[in-house]
């Protein structure tokens, strides 16, 4: 990595709850038998106000003191983690619950629209703020060059945060909540600085976003959200090397310990709560990366495509996993199913995020079936792909030429490998973490990523060796 890279990789970091930390919340719903069994019971009410000022000058608001209405879980089948609890914490008012559980049944909705209505309904609960930021922010990773989102991302975090505060001095049987959406929202803005390089501004949201997350921690030590949150920040600033790790410290940013961090997101994912679902996707994700902890991804991927059977993203995690071990087969089926979730063409949805999630699936699908079978129209899918934009995934070049040279690799056609490898390092320009990772290929250019077998190198030599055509974008 170029120092130049590590430190637009570092300083995007430092938002602390940006990449990482602001994730870990997006997806708030009860892990129910097949989402179904969370039933969130009454609407919010003010039977008693306390007055609010928002900012010198603006309008008073009002919200209640009361707590919520709790929800309750119906006598459908049901384990301990798929518990609604700790709303004080979480703060969903019924139609956030709504569509965090629509989405973690794969259920394509405006969302854009859905958090505008919510946050016109409930203007003075943060939480509403929130999420109508995050579906926002989160498309940038995506395009950092769209900036259409850029006045309603700022606007709703900022917005946010003085509710936030507001509520925190002012009622306290949210207080918890209320500094955890704080520190949500400064992690929002952090993003948002990071990827528009502003490095100050993201430092400054980071660091307050971190002590909001360790602030809720504290308070409630045994709450999956605060956990995710803290284990996401310790586990990947831990695994940073030296000379990142440095310059956090120079940024005045402690690196996280990984092991305590590994060990938080295991807790987060057995927890009881409505986080359930991507503290499991951080799960999966934690042990993948290691060929010693690849079967315990392995189960963990497979409950969470039984939890969470109608959602696009559980299949298409549990398929990586598979990859990563070398079982294309089964990754081709899995593929098979994501594609008969998002059929429709990639450019078509609405919400960038479903589109990334059907192109790459797309891509992934390409690159397991080649590497279990010559198959032509597939292989021609990926070299398309590696000459053209793609339709909802700017990294889709990259990805496409990282594939390519995996197969060539496979077959042990090293050179050709390694001209894939340095073109999808040096043409194209979106995501810098793809970048890094072609360039830690191109170093390598004969290592065998994956495990293959003999057979398997001997049918991608003799059918790869036929097609000298496929070359890399020069």
């Amino acid at each position: 990595m170029t120092r130049k890279k590590a430190r637009w990789l570092v300083l995007s970091l430092v938002v602390l709850g940006g990449i990482f930390g602001l994730a870990f919340v997006w997806n708030f719903v009860s892990p129910s038998c097949d989402g179904s069994c969370l039933t969130l019971v009454g609407e919010l009410q003010a039977s008693e106000t306390t007055e609010l000022m928002y900012k010198k000058g603006e309008a008073v608001q009002s919200l209640p003191t009361k707590t919520l209405p709790k929800p309750t879980i119906s006598p459908q089948k049901t384990s301990s983690m798929t518990q609604f609890v700790e709303n004080d914490l979480y703060i969903f008012t019924p139609g956030l619950a709504d569509m965090m559980r629509n989405y973690v049944n794969g259920v394509i909705e405006d969302m854009d629209d859905l958090t505008a209505k919510e946050i016109a309904k409930s203007p003075n609960i943060p939480s509403t703020h929130f999420w109508g930021g995050f579906v926002r922010v989160r498309r940038l990773l995506l395009d950092t060059e769209n900036r259409k989102y850029d006045k309603d991302i700022k606007q709703m975090f900022e917005q946010c945060i003085v509710v936030s505060k507001a509520v925190e001095q002012s009622v306290p049987y949210y207080k918890d909540g209320a500094v955890f959406y704080g520190a949500a929202c400064q992690a929002g803005l952090g993003m948002f600085y990071g990827i528009r390089r502003d490095f100050l501004k993201a430092r400054y949201y980071g660091i307050r976003a971190l002590d909001g997350f360790r602030r809720t921690l504290n308070s409630r030590p045994k709450a999956s959200g605060p956990l995710l949150a803290m284990g996401i920040y310790n586990f990947y600033t831990g695994r940073l090397g030296k000379f990142s790790k440095a310059m956090l410290t120079l940024a005045g940013i402690k690196p996280g310990d990984k092991h305590l961090g590994f060990k938080q997101i295991e807790q987060s994912a057995a927890a009881a709560g409505p986080l359930h679902f991507f503290a499991q996707m951080f799960h999966v994700h934690i042990n993948a990366p290691f060929r010693r902890l690849h079967h315990v991804a392995e189960k963990e991927a497979q409950k969470f495509v039984k939890w969470y059977p109608k959602q696009p993203d559980s299949h298409l995690i549990h398929g990586y996993v598979l990859m990563k071990m070398g079982k294309f087969a089964a990754a081709q089926k899995t593929f098979e199913t994501v594609l008969k979730l998002l059929s429709a063409p990639p450019g078509s949805y609405k919400d960038e995020t479903w589109g990334f999630s059907a192109e790459l699936n797309r891509l992934r699908l390409a690159y397991a079936s080649c590497a279990i079978r010559n198959d032509e129209k597939q292989l021609a899918y990926l070299v398309k792909k590696a000459h053209s934009p793609g339709e909802a995934f700017k990294d889709a070049p990259i990805l496409a030429h990282m594939y390519l040279g995996n197969l060539l690799s496979f077959a042990e056609l090293n050179d050709r490998a390694h001209a894939f490898y340095v073109a999808g390092r040096d043409n194209f320009s979106c995501c810098e973490w793809s970048r890094d990772q072609m360039a830690k290929y191109a170093n390598i250019p004969g290592r065998q990523r994956i495990p293959h077998t003999h057979a398997m190198r001997i049918r991608l030599k003799k059918w790869l060796s036929q097609h000298p055509e496929i070359l890399p974008k020069k």
